[in-house]
């Protein structure tokens, strides 16, 4: 997988086409490098659905990696949320929402996919970047 920075952020070459994450999509706060002690397999995923990405989010797997999203002060997963008599008709109709965050929020995962990535493929930048990010405090790549 090729990673480049581009001039509005980082552009993800992946499996299933290029996918651009803007900084402020970009949650750093989880973040656990594949060198350090990781037992839980601490690693980044894209979320993306039918129009682009809608984040990149540290998790050990995908279920806490869409909690994470669905979580965050950003609100990466709000265009997927659905609003309580939608979620109703949906179990009405045997077509189970999924209840995300630590607010169990509905949403339509229907066309949301996911790209597992490996941060030891991060180019130097990106890396510094994002250890700027973390010595700040910040939550994304925004202010850096």
């Amino acid at each position: 997988m090729k990673i480049s920075k581009t001039k509005r952020g980082w552009l993800f070459e992946t499996r299933v086409g290029d996918i651009y994450i803007p900084p402020d999509r970009f949650l750093v706060n989880d973040v656990i490098w594949p060198w350090e002690y990781n037992p839980h397999h601490v690693r980044p995923w894209i979320i993306y659905n039918e129009f682009g990405a809608l984040g990149l989010v540290w998790g050990e797997n995908l279920q806490v990696a869409l909690d994470a999203a669905a979580d965050s002060e950003q609100r990466l997963m709000g265009p997927q949320e659905l609003s309580e008599e939608d979620a109703q008709e949906r179990v009405a109709d045997e077509d189970e929402p999924a209840y995300l965050g630590n607010a169990g929020i509905p949403h339509d995962l229907t066309y949301v996919g996911y790209v597992e990535l490996d941060a030891r493929t991060f180019p130097a930048e990106l890396v510094a970047k994002i250890v700027e990010a973390l010595g700040e405090g910040d939550d994304t790549l925004e202010g850096v």
